[in-house]
């Protein structure tokens, strides 16, 4: 069974009707999945963490043969758990944007009771977060994958504990963009040795209730 991409409808620019856009976007959101699993696996390699897994509600199938596609039934936890080398809890949300914000909203009830269950009880409660902004190449450039010519993707990752989340309003509603998360920027050229949950799984425990 394929994994599920990021949330039930998908980062903000796949609309209904525009099935390139869709396609794109489910794209991106595996790509991001895939280099998060890369660094689970990095932590277990580094005995950070004992194990984890990538989680999702239940889901059924809908439609007949190649055109089936799957759809969520009830709700489910947060995207990501795992515990910890001492112990502790990790549990992780995380979201794929291309229009440079990630609303309060997108962030549903049950995921951010999660989350909050978390940390109160002293684990890790964390936000991944992949803002991606579209930027011209060359004329005649292909990209690797050969379907994008013409542009390319800006990719900036982050990770920030949950309670720390620096929520601003924005047209009446809470959301956060680049500048907010700058100090929770995931450097790549640092990830290519090193695993970026280590800052989190290394750091001193908070007590539990706070």
């Amino acid at each position: 069974m394929p994994p599920l991409t990021f949330g039930k409808n998908g980062p903000r620019f796949a609309r209904r009707g525009n099935p390139t856009a869709a396609r794109h976007a489910r794209a991106a959101g595996e790509h991001f999945e895939s280099w998060l699993h890369t660094q689970f696996e990095k932590a277990v390699f580094m005995r950070l963490i004992s194990w984890w897994r990538h989680v999702g509600p239940k889901i059924k199938w809908v439609g007949k043969a190649a055109a089936a596609a799957p759809r969520a039934i009830g709700v489910g936890p947060a995207d990501f758990i795992a515990q910890a080398a001492d112990g502790r809890c990790l549990v992780a949300e995380a979201k794929s944007r291309a229009n440079g914000i990630v609303m309060y909203s997108d962030i549903e009830k049950h995921q951010r009771e999660h989350l909050a269950a978390c940390h109160k009880a002293g684990g890790i409660a964390l936000l991944f977060v992949e803002l991606r902004e579209q930027i011209k190449i060359p004329p005649g450039q292909l990209l690797a994958g050969g379907d994008l010519v013409n542009r390319a993707w800006a990719i900036r990752r982050y990770a920030v504990p949950w309670m720390e989340v620096p929520w601003r309003v924005r047209k009446h509603a809470q959301g956060i963009d680049a500048e907010d998360l700058a100090p929770w920027r995931v450097e790549t050229v640092q990830v290519g040795v090193d695993c970026f949950l280590r800052r989190f799984l290394e750091a001193p425990a908070t007590p539990a209730g706070r």
